[in-house]
Order: C-alpha cells, then structure tokens, then sequence
C-alpha cells in the first residue's frame, strides 16, 4: 500500500486500491483461504481463489500504469460491451472508472468461468 500512499501524496487521490486491499484482505474473501472450517464448500473457495487472481492480474496492471505515471490513459469494454476510457479522469470519476472496470472484468470473470460446479452451488 505504500506505492498508492505515494499516488495520493502526488496528487491521484485514489480511495480505490483500499477498498480493493479490504474487499480481498482477511476480513472478506481473502479470510476463505485462511479458515474456511469447512463452511464454503470447495467449489466456492476455488471460484474466489480463480476469481481473484485473474482480477489481480488485471487491477495490478492499473496500479503500474498510475505508479509510473500517476495517470491512466487506456481503455476497456463494459459488461455492456461499451468501450470506456479513462483519459483525463481524476479524483473520484477515475475512482468510479477503475470500479467500473474491475466489475465488468468480474462479470465477465463469472461469465466464463469453468471451474467445478455451476454458478447455482456456488452461489448456494
């Protein structure tokens, strides 16, 4: 987290990364690889571990483009299939457009997964 304290410190103002860095830390779904105690069945416990290194990979790429150079300048497709752009976003619009991007990457994360189980006994 310190390289996003540096992005705020100059300027990025970015809430982002932390809600990511509480959403997949011990206290939410990162806690399942910790001490699951047999609640989540395997299935579910696999699709997040899935789930959450592919939208890793992703996020991370973000996070490199404003480290180095404390803007982003690409583009994505929503789950709407829209193209959306984050040039020239700051502050909470870009914050808005990283949440939009890593949901569409989500759902279409959910969309093809193949893994063990259907989407109804995960959900369940």
């Amino acid at each position: 987290m310190a390289g996003f304290k540096q992005l705020n410190k100059d300027g990025v103002d970015s809430k982002w990364f932390g809600a990511a860095e509480a959403v997949t830390g011990i206290q939410g779904v990162g806690g399942t690889q910790a001490w699951n105690l047999g609640i989540i069945k395997d299935n579910t416990e696999l699709f997040l571990e899935v789930g959450n290194k592919c939208l890793f990979k992703k996020n991370i790429g973000l996070a490199k483009e404003l480290l180095m150079n404390g803007k982003l300048s690409g583009s994505f497709i929503d789950a709407n299939e829209v193209s959306q752009s984050f040039h020239g976003l700051s502050g909470i619009e870009l914050d808005l457009k990283m949440v939009e991007y890593k949901q569409s990457n989500l759902q279409y994360f959910i969309e093809k997964y193949s893994g063990p189980g259907d989407m109804e006994s995960i959900r369940t």
